[in-house]
Parts: structure tokens; sequence; C-alpha cells
């Protein structure tokens, strides 16, 4: 009985000691964290502006974008936190969680104004949005870029999909950029309002073309046509490549090949290659592509501005071309057909239904390319004045038309361009509403010469979420069962993506 007394009463001094180590560690914490937030935050009055960096977590839900599952959880407040590198941070932790002073409205504040800093006068109105020329570049050309190392917003950023966005964004310059981006929407600087129309004639002008059968017998043109493929390939997938090339070759045609920044046995290989082919070049630059995003069209241009200037290169056509495509044609065949219509722009139209195109194509979001990751920032308006078309972004084009859309000044090309900058899947839109728009309406074609494998069923997964806010569909692989129907199909077309 003695020795459990004993027992006993050493149990109850260890527990008091216990405890006792433990409210002295939480002090410490307390007294820690507490002194680290004076001295990183300074007054109240500046705590309660300065803009806070996300946590992770899930952010708001939308049906038809991968962004409502991927949000902030932050956000279900409408609040940001910051990150604290002190002692006493998982302490902090716990007592943030239930401090009044943490909470705040559904949106993130503007940073405080420099002036109070370094007794300066800073403009303000529109001057103070000078600080976003148009002509800086950021993760995409035209995106305005950060001009300082910390992200600090211009104005308060509201709005579900900018703070998603603004959440789930991985480096502060990312970060800066989609700020600026959504900022100079807000004062109306960043979109045309409305853009001039110089198509003389009103609705959709596309003739039907289709493949001539009873006409590939005839005399071979006495001026045939020469084709620029422009070749845009990423992966590993070098034999695929090489067969597509074997298949297309002509020693009267030329072969210009990007093949992805992130790809770099493919690109040695294609090196390779094109050194024993005097018409076979690869771009002397590379570029990050993703899946929608606007980089794609930047590369489009930027490749066909490299074959205007190759003089050396007297080219009719240009035609873009993916390492999984294979004509089902033969090149006299496609040069006979092309040198009848020498002056037609093959683009493939979504339909007739252009208010439903807009929605399911997202025309109507802003979007922006950072972190090579199409964010999804909130809604805009179609410019007015003219018909925003699209489809396909696999398209065969005039030489006179590509010389318009690269070196044109006026403004329906300049703004057009502005506008899809900051466009899901531009290079589906772009050239067709440019076209559609121009001079040159009349020279639209709604046939992209290509027979494509559409199957929605399993094509339309949101296999892109990771990479786009939004649900996208890709088309599917020929099987030995579509062999007949390659066999029968009457349109005239050059190769099956």
């Amino acid at each position: 009985m003695v020795a459990s007394a004993r027992v006993r009463k050493l149990a109850r001094r260890y527990r008091l000691a216990v405890a006792t180590a433990l409210a002295i560690l939480l002090l410490q914490g307390l007294v820690l964290w507490s002194s680290a937030g004076l001295d990183e935050e300074g007054p109240a009055e500046e705590r309660q502006k300065k803009a806070r960096l996300p946590e992770n977590g899930d952010g708001s839900k939308d049906s038809d974008s991968s962004a409502g599952r991927r949000g902030s959880a932050s956000r279900k407040h409408g609040r940001w936190r910051g990150r604290l590198d002190s002692p006493g941070a998982l302490v902090s932790k716990v007592v943030r969680a239930v401090t009044a002073r943490h909470r705040a409205g559904r949106r993130l504040p503007a940073a405080p104004d420099a002036s109070s800093r370094r007794n300066l006068t800073e403009p303000r109105g529109d001057a103070q949005l000078a600080v976003f020329q148009q002509g800086d570049t950021g993760s995409v050309e035209g995106a305005p870029q950060p001009t300082e190392n910390s992200f600090a917003p211009k104005c308060e950023i509201t709005g579900k999909d900018a703070l998603s966005a603004l959440a789930r964004a991985s480096s502060k310059q990312c970060q800066q950029e989609i700020a600026n981006v959504v900022c100079l929407h807000r004062a109306g600087s960043l979109m045309p309002q409305s853009v001039p129309r110089h198509c003389p004639l009103s609705g959709k002008v596309s003739p039907v073309i289709q493949w001539d059968e009873s006409r590939l017998q005839q005399v071979p043109p006495s001026n045939p046509v020469r084709i620029a493929y422009m070749l845009v390939v990423h992966g590993r997938a070098i034999r695929q490549l090489k067969r597509l090339i074997k298949a297309v070759y002509h020693q009267q045609h030329f072969f210009y090949i990007h093949v992805d920044k992130r790809s770099n046995y493919l690109h040695r290989e294609a090196v390779e290659l094109a050194q024993h082919y005097p018409n076979i070049r690869v771009t002397p630059w590379r570029m990050v592509t993703i899946w929608g995003g606007a980089s794609l069209l930047k590369m489009y241009l930027r490749s066909m501005k490299d074959l205007l200037e190759l003089t050396e290169w007297p080219w009719d056509f240009f035609i873009n071309l993916s390492a999984t495509d294979y004509p089902t044609r033969t090149n006299e065949e496609l040069v006979m057909f092309l040198s009848k219509y020498r002056d037609k722009n093959f683009l493939k139209s979504h339909g007739r239904d252009n208010a439903r195109f807009i929605k399911k194509q997202g025309l109507d979001r802003l979007f922006h390319e950072c972190d090579s990751h199409m964010w999804r920032l909130g809604e805009r308006r179609i410019p007015e004045g003219i018909v925003v078309d699209g489809g396909s972004d696999w398209f065969s084009l005039t030489h006179s038309f590509v010389q318009y859309v690269v070196y044109a000044d006026d403004q329906l090309v300049s703004q057009l361009r502005q506008f899809y900058t900051y466009t899901l899947l531009p290079a589906e839109s772009f050239f067709h509403t440019v076209l559609e728009n121009s001079h040159a309406c009349e020279t639209l074609v709604d046939n992209n010469l290509r027979v494509t494998n559409w199957n929605r069923k399993l094509g339309c997964k949101c296999q892109y979420k990771h990479i786009v806010d939004w649900c996208g569909c890709s088309p599917n692989d020929f099987k030995p069962q579509d062999f007949l129907r390659l066999q029968t199909y009457y349109l005239g077309q050059i190769s099956v993506l």
C-alpha cells in the first residue's frame, strides 16, 4: 500500500511538471509570433491594407471549368492569408484561426500607396495605369510584365475567377501578371470596344468546293503551287515525324519545324534530319506551347514571319501539320487541287449558331497564360462591328493572306491580335475572324482539307483541366475499321488529324 501511494504521488508531480512545461512552450511561441508579426507587418492600419498570398485548397464550382475544382480553401470565406516563417508559425496558425482581425471581405485589396513610404507624389487615375505599357511582354506577347519582385496588385481584385487564379498561380511573376491584366481590364484599357469590318459582304461567305475526281487525270498546271508545311511537334516520336516527312516530302515544297522547348531529344533529332535537306529547316527559336494557350497563336505568327522573310523559299500556301497527320492524297493531286484554287483560303468553320459557339469556346471570357497554364479571369464583351468566327485550328492559307496578317498595321488586325492575346484556343478563331472581316473575305472556303475523327463521347472528358481552366475536346485516332470511311470520303483532304 505504501508503494502504491508513492507511485500515485510521483505521477501527480510529473503531470504537473509536464503541464507547466507545455504552458511555457505555448507562451514562448505566442511571444515569438507576436514580435515577428510586429516586425513584418508594422502598424495595424498598414496590416489591414497589405495584400495576402493564398493557401492551397478548394475554390468555387463551375460546371464548365476546372478552375472550380482547383481553387483556394480560404476563398470559402473570401479572404487572403499570409505565409509566416517565424518560429511560432505553427502556434500562430491556431491563434489566427479564431482571431477576428484576420477576417475580411471577398476581395484582394490594392497595395498601399508607395508615396506614403517615399514622401513622393504618384500620379493618379489614367496616369497610374501607365506602368502597364502595352509594349511590355509577360509570359505571352502583349501581357503586362511585373516591374517589381514583390506581388502588389494595382487595384482591388474581386470576382471568383480572378481570385481563384491568383490563389492557384505558383509564381509571384504569374500572380503579378494576372493582377495587372485584371486591373487593365477593369480600367477599360485592355480589350478593344469595337473593331472595323472591311468585308463588303454581309453574312458568312463560304463557297462549297469539293474534290473533283474527274479532273485528276488532267494535265498538270503550268505554274504549280509550292507549299510551306509548318510542322508543330513535341514529345519523343521521331520515327512518327520522319514517316510524315517521307510521305509528304517533295523537293518543290518547304518544311519548317517547330519543336516544343521541353522536347530536347526530338529537337536534336529534327536538327540532324534537317541538315540533309536544303528545304527542311528547324526554327532557331523554341517556345513552350500548351493546349488552348495564347502561346500557340504567337508561335504560328512568328513562324509565318520567318517564312515570309525567307526569300529563297517562294511558297504559295501555308499548311500546318502535326506529327500525327498523314496524307490521304498524293502530292500531285494536292498540287493540282490547290493550283486550281490558288487564291482561296481553306478554314473549317464551326457552323451557323454563332452565339452558341462563343459560349462553348469561351470567347466571352478573359484568359491569360503564364506558368504554362491558361487562367480564366472573368467575363468580357465581344468587340462590336465584326463577325466572330472559328472552328478548326488546322488550315491552308495563301501567301497574300499570311502577309496581311503578319505585316498589316490596320485596326482590324492589330486590335484582333490584342483581343486574342487573352483568349482561350485563339488559333481556332483568330485567322477565321480576321479573314471573314477583311477585304479578302470572299476567299474563305469552309473546308480545311482534313479528315478528322470526332467522337464527342470519347474525346470530351476535360482531359486538359490541369493546364487550362476550361473543358476541352480532342479528336480520336483512326482505327482499322475506319479505313472504308477514309476511302469513300469525297471532300478534298490531305491529312488525318
